[in-house]
């Protein structure tokens, strides 16, 4: 998406360019955000982005 398509879907919205690394965690802390009283280790799949992306968490 360019920032041009970007400022016609939300008027003043900024695009940040950020790795893939980042990328990660975000997606991962997005997805666990609701699991505050996990006691076991889980496994968070990606589907998006064209592969599959497997996260692990170990128990807390």
């Amino acid at each position: 998406m360019t920032a041009e398509v970007l400022g016609d879907v939300m008027d003043g919205a900024v695009a940040e360019v950020i790795t893939g690394l980042e990328e990660a965690e975000l997606s991962f802390r997005g997805a666990v955000s609701e699991l505050n009283s996990a006691t076991e280790a889980f496994v968070v799949v990606d589907l998006g982005g064209g592969r599959p992306r497997w996260y692990w968490a170990p128990r807390r």
